[in-house]
């Protein structure tokens, strides 16, 4: 008896969390089995979560859900930084209104009132502290419009501002994702949807979860050959995070590229090994230990 109050104590509870986390940090192998969900898979999605829906507030709620995986996918969010979570009682803000900024091209912010009224040429988003935040700085991301417009994050929010707008959704500080006369959207929620689509792709629905938005746009960003430290800045990884390589498997175009650069150099003939065996003969440092002492020479014959 003694053994189970002492087991379901908030204390033990507590330590066995905090010895997970640090297990978790140094054995990132068990986020492997994530999958990534993309932007495919979001369409997809929305084509199953449309059908049946006879009203215009099942479509809304339909595009709430489709605007709430993009903006994970494309910001690569942690399911904190945008959706409402219940942890240890407490509810979450997630994203606001007014986290979300749009600029015309002259550089001019748009007033709330103007949004999808006057294009937006950019949109920012002000990622707050969260515990998962090493640094707790936070960040700010943004995107560029695009000329598709089923493709293009800026006009998607665009859209989106402009239907909570119609929809009385006024205050700058009300969630992003609420709907009047509807439970505002949770992280929880968000995930059950997620599964239910993958089940309808026949993909492994135990698999997915919000933070597959975070991991799909990770790789998407490693497939398309963008850098590192942009995926990291984007993501809000450390430079020394072990999980980040885990998501930055390059794609098709990726090793397109690299199958590229070997056959140019494959190309070419033995004139460049023979300038570079040269150069590294006449740069050679050798380091002679003399005691404590070390003196370098530098090899020129």
């Amino acid at each position: 008896m003694k053994l189970r109050q002492a087991i379901n104590s908030e204390t033990v509870k507590m330590v066995i969390k905090g010895f997970m986390k640090i297990y978790d940090k140094e054995n990132p192998k068990m986020t492997r089995t994530k999958v990534a969900f993309t932007l495919q898979m979001v369409e997809e999605s929305r084509r199953i979560l449309i059908l049946g829906c006879n009203s215009e507030a099942q479509r809304l709620k339909v595009k709430r859900v489709v605007v709430a995986m993009k903006v994970g996918i494309f910001f690569l969010l942690r399911r904190s930084e945008f959706l409402k979570c219940a942890s240890q009682g407490k509810t979450r803000a997630g994203l606001r209104i007014d986290d979300v900024h749009f600029f015309r091209r002259d550089g001019r912010r748009l007033l709330h009132s103007q949004i999808g009224i006057i294009p937006a040429d950019q949109v920012f988003i002000n990622v707050l502290f969260s515990k998962m935040d090493q640094k707790g700085r936070g960040r700010v991301l943004r995107h560029v419009r695009q000329v598709d417009r089923d493709t293009c994050i800026v006009q998607e929010l665009e859209m989106w501002v402009s239907t909570l707008r119609e929809k009385r959704v006024v205050s700058e500080r009300s969630y992003f994702f609420s709907l009047p006369g509807e439970d505002d959207l949770t992280s929880d929620m968000l995930s059950t949807k997620m599964k239910e689509c993958c089940v309808g792709m026949g993909i492994r629905s135990h698999l997915v979860s919000c933070h597959s938005l975070r991991y799909g746009g990770a790789t998407m960003l490693a497939a398309a050959g963008l850098p590192y430290y942009i995926i990291a800045y984007y993501g809000g990884w450390t430079e020394s995070s072990q999980t980040l390589p885990l998501y930055t498997q390059p794609g098709r175009d990726s090793a397109e590229r690299v199958s590229a650069a070997m056959a140019m150099e494959s190309r070419k003939g033995l004139a460049d090994t023979f300038i570079r065996d040269y150069i590294q003969m006449k740069n050679r440092v050798v380091t002679d230990n003399v005691g404590s002492n070390k003196i370098q020479v530098v090899v020129d014959k």
